[in-house]
């Protein structure tokens, strides 16, 4: 495939560092957004060596342009990517959500052993599409460690317990709404993000 010259200058000054991506079309339309650990590493990859898969091969053919956000973290990117693709509903994004490697992160009514789950099928307060199921487990293992999050004043507060801490139900459902907050609202996962790293 024969790379649009702005682009392939992009391409090599894009840093091998933890972030978000999004992938424009021909009108500037955000058609796809994903995140990585190294952006250079992941956003190459789309342009080199043989797709296996038709999407993606269609993808590739329709971006004009790619635009990125570096996080201080991968964490930090996972969180920033849910909420793009919540906020612009990317084609690219939506037509992969059916495939049977996407999973969606989905935060749990009230279960005193369960706060966030991974499921196959998008329902009622799920987030994604997602393609790395272990990933979000992951993300999942490391949230339990600052559950419960409180939204106090408009700031989050939170601490990191080694051992996650039980929570009762009014606490839960506190900690519940803070992260639907955080997963639907941009500017809440940015106040999130800063008192996570300011912590």
């Amino acid at each position: 495939m024969q790379i649009p010259t702005g682009l392939k200058e992009k391409l090599d000054i894009i840093p091998q560092l933890p972030g978000i991506y999004k992938m424009l079309d021909a009108r500037g339309s955000v058609i796809y957004v994903g995140k990585s650990k190294s952006l250079r590493h992941r956003v190459k990859s789309y342009f080199t060596g043989t797709r296996q898969w038709s999407k993606i091969e269609k993808l590739v053919s329709l971006v004009r342009d790619i635009e990125y956000e570096v996080t201080d973290t991968h964490l930090e990117a996972r969180l920033l990517e849910c909420s793009l693709i919540k906020a612009l509903k990317p084609e690219f994004n939506a037509q992969m959500k059916n495939d049977r490697k996407y999973v969606y992160l989905k935060v749990e009514a009230y279960n005193r052993h369960k706060t966030l789950s991974v499921v196959s099928e998008r329902s009622e307060d799920t987030y994604g599409p997602f393609r790395g199921k272990y990933q979000l487990l992951d993300l999942i293992d490391k949230l339990n460690n600052l559950f419960p999050i409180l939204k106090t004043s408009g700031n989050y507060e939170f601490d990191y317990h080694a051992i996650p801490l039980p929570m009762d139900k009014e606490t839960f459902d506190k900690n519940r709404s803070s992260l639907i907050g955080i997963l639907n609202d941009q500017d809440c996962m940015g106040s999130f993000i800063r008192r996570l790293n300011a912590k």
